[in-house]
Order: C-alpha cells, then sequence, then structure tokens
C-alpha cells in the first residue's frame, strides 16, 4: 500500500515539473 502511495506521490511531483517546463517552454517561444 505504501508504495502505491509512494507512486501517487511521485507521479503527481512528475506533473508538476512536466507542467512547469511546458509553461517555460511556451513563455519563450
Amino acid at each position: 500500500m505504501s508504495s502505491f502511495v509512494g507512486v501517487l506521490v511521485s507521479d503527481q511531483w512528475l506533473q508538476s515539473q512536466f507542467t512547469q517546463v511546458e509553461l517555460r517552454v511556451l513563455k519563450s517561444k
């Protein structure tokens, strides 16, 4: 169960990081 929660947390973190990078790319264009 704890590993499942860890995957969820890491997925949320990866999504937030990806959106931040995507926003930077869109702004730089």
